[in-house]
């Protein structure tokens, strides 16, 4: 008995001497579209929309190459909606701007050396719609108003990151990654009123960051 309880005990204490807390915040460019599958709505097409995302990030290690990754902040999620005659002559579009709130929490494994290691994530994200714009070609910019017939104010799915970080001290780091939500709820219906499709939001993110890393 005594004997497991000092393994145990070194156990514990190895675990604790290398786990660490990471803070930091990352930023950059969101591009989204919908894996949507029109149909017969042959006039109706869904195009990529670029946006921005801020995220406040926060990491703990269990191992130097284990760790479990929690992310808050905000991401736009936009696209472009095509619409045509059907002898795609008079094509017309409409831009939307969606902002949302994303909480993305991934299990992060890591390799490398002190100073350069590449990760990689995977986990799943909750969301939430909090406000949009909408616009026609060369015309001001308007509110888009949340509709609960048409939209979807959740959104949840899984994530997967990439990423490389460089330590320019023995706490200070910067990162450089790349960040797919893959949404599994449905956004809003799109379509006519004889064509109603399910759209789900596919968010990649381009973010580089800088953190603290506590010892």
């Amino acid at each position: 008995m005594k004997k497991l309880l000092t393994i145990l005990i070194t156990l514990l204490a190895v675990g604790t001497a290398s786990a660490q807390w990471r803070l930091g915040v990352t930023g950059g460019a969101a591009l989204n579209w919908h894996l949507t599958d029109y149909g017969y709505a042959k006039q109706l097409s869904n195009g990529m929309g670029a946006g921005g995302t801020v995220m406040v990030m926060s990491q703990y290690n269990f191992k130097n190459w284990i760790g479990l990754r929690a992310d808050f902040g905000w991401a736009q999620r936009n696209y472009i909606e095509y619409m045509a005659s059907s002898e795609d002559k008079y094509a017309t579009n409409l831009a939307f701007i969606r902002n949302y709130l994303l909480f993305p929490v991934t299990v992060n494994f890591s390799f490398g050396n002190e100073r350069v290691r590449g990760y990689a994530d995977v986990g799943g994200f909750i969301g939430g719609w909090v406000s949009g714009t909408s616009a026609y070609p060369k015309q001001a910019w308007a509110k888009y108003e949340f509709d609960n017939r048409r939209d979807g104010r959740f959104d949840a799915g899984v994530v997967a990151r990439l990423g490389i970080s460089v330590f320019v001290s023995d706490n200070v780091f910067l990162n450089v990654e790349a960040t797919d939500y893959v949404g599994l709820v449905n956004s809003h219906y799109t379509g006519t009123e004889y064509f109603y499709q399910n759209a789900y939001d596919n968010t990649l993110a381009i973010q580089l960051g800088i953190g603290y890393r506590f010892k």
